[in-house]
């Protein structure tokens, strides 16, 4: 955001709310009017300001009054979607894992559990939103944006110059997070960028506001995960049945070719189909269902879904069989030394086991492996005012060995308070074919006054270093999910919590 380039110009677009969005009509003379608008041109992602300082852009491109036709979106709602997904999940779907006699198994059970769980669509919403530097002079081009994936950039560019691709010089500039939305499938606020400096011959930076992105960039899809579980009359499972139904995430995408084997796009199932508990009679299967909405990878991907309902699953089950739910994890996952050495390490942090929460408090437990990491976390939680307020998260990790300890714990210490907004009150919500959140004020983020103590202990090992960035996200709701379970006695099964504890 901050480079400056001589003569530099500013941009900002008018973008279709849904990809298929077609322009009906919007006021160019009223743009042109306002002080500081160098021009207003129309172009393949909608209708741009250019002009001299951000200011004027923003305010042309209020000014635009541009009024789209969504076609079949105009009536497309979050609550429309939901239906789809519960609809497609009463139906077969792709099996992705298939272990032991589920149906048998099912058929013989003392009773069975059915649990349903309905996840949001979330945006990224990075402290800096989006933005692009592109100067093209008709032979040679220069870019300046903060990429997750910049060969993706470099190659889109090319395509939209015309020009090969060691003329065009790339600067991969110092970004805050941006949680996936900077790894643009299509990398679209470059390709944007690029298309309009074609046109302007200028220095350009085209900018997003924070209502740019958080209606019209891309989001963590929906899912739908339903479950049937089949007990034993000792409450001991002996089948598992799970359908989870969601957009995709690489569909019509160049990722499509590597990431979708045989119709199974892993990411939609990640967590579950390689999950360390060992479930004898298991079923696995995968629906995607498409929406308008666009999507893409968001911090720890399908695990950000998956996590939750096996974690809070397992501890329906140490419920149901009448056991310490650390204790009755710790069994199940004797053959994974990396889970056992995390909750020793958590038990011995918290004192679980001998010590108890204060009066008014819960804790709740959660552990998950993703990128080769395995986290947990342990959640001290009470109600206020009917709603959870986390005061402290201990956290343990086995990330291998540790170069850096006060960059790893940054990194959970930042992926507790990332999921913690997630889970809590924040949702993307379509009505009547229009994103209803904008800004923080209607997507509302942990704030400093609501941030726990959190508390990062790492396992001493010489195993070669895993991921960081992203397996501290996953356990964090599940943890709290069950601490909240034990002071109200509701599983909390839709999120965010602010729409399920109501539920």
């Amino acid at each position: 955001m901050d480079v400056r380039l001589p003569g530099m110009l500013f941009a900002m677009v008018a973008r279709p709310p849904f990809e298929n969005s077609r322009l009906v009509s919007y006021d160019e003379d009223a743009t042109r009017k306002i002080p500081g608008v160098v021009d207003v041109v129309k172009f393949a992602r909608g209708v741009a300001v250019v002009a001299r300082n951000t200011h004027a852009a923003r305010l042309g491109q209020t000014a635009l009054n541009a009024t789209w036709d969504n076609g079949a979106a105009s009536t497309a709602s979050t609550e429309a979607f939901m239906g789809q997904f519960k609809e497609a999940a009463r139906r077969d779907g792709l099996v992705v894992e298939e272990r032991g006699s589920v149906s048998v198994n099912m058929k013989n059970a003392a009773r069975t559990l059915t649990r349903e769980y309905e996840f949001p669509f979330l945006a990224h919403a990075p402290m800096e939103p989006m933005n692009s530097t592109v100067y093209f002079d008709g032979t040679t081009a220069e870019i300046w944006g903060g990429m997750q994936m910049p060969t993706n950039d470099h190659q889109a560019a090319a395509e939209i110059f015309g020009i090969p691709m060691n003329r065009i010089k790339i600067h991969v500039t110092y970004a805050g997070g941006s949680f996936g939305r900077r790894a643009s499938k299509v990398s679209d606020y470059t390709v944007e960028a690029c298309q309009l400096a074609k046109v302007v011959r200028k220095p350009l930076k085209v900018v997003w506001s924070r209502e740019d992105d958080m209606r019209g960039g891309s989001y963590r899809p929906m899912n739908y995960h339903r479950l049937t579980l089949g007990l034993d009359s000792k409450g001991q499972l002996i089948a598992w049945e799970h359908h989870v139904v969601g957009q995709s995430i690489v569909n019509g995408s160049p990722f499509e070719a590597m990431m979708v084997s045989k119709g199974v796009e892993e990411l939609v199932v990640e967590g579950l189909k390689e999950t360390p508990y060992p479930l004898t009679n298991f079923r696995l299967q995968q629906t995607r269902v498409d929406t308008p909405m666009s999507t893409l990878w968001w911090r720890s991907v399908g695990h950000s879904h998956s996590a939750y309902v096996m974690e809070t699953v397992i501890d329906e089950l140490a419920e149901a069989g009448r056991q310490d739910p650390l204790e009755f994890r710790r069994t199940l996952l004797k053959a994974s030394p990396k889970h056992i050495a995390v909750l020793d390490l958590l038990k011995k942090e918290t004192g679980w086991g001998s010590r108890k929460p204060p009066r008014g408090r819960a804790w709740g437990l959660a552990i998950h492996g993703s990128f080769q990491s395995v986290v947990g976390h342990i959640a001290e939680v009470s109600i206020e005012g009917g709603f959870p307020r986390v005061h402290r998260v201990w956290s343990a990790a086995h990330v291998g060995h540790v170069i850096n300890p006060d960059g790893v714990a940054t990194q959970i210490e930042g992926a507790v308070i990332f999921e913690l907004s997630a889970i809590l009150q924040s949702q993307i919500e379509v009505k009547e074919g229009r994103v209803l959140q904008g800004n923080f004020n209607d997507y509302p983020v942990v704030r400093i006054q609501d941030a726990p103590h959190v508390s990062v202990h790492l396992v001493d090992t010489d195993e070669a270093p895993t991921g960081v960035g992203e397996p501290g996200v996953p356990p964090v709701g599940p943890a709290v999910a069950n601490a909240v379970y034990r002071l109200t006695g509701k599983r909390v099964r839709v999120l965010p919590f602010s729409k399920g504890m109501k539920a």
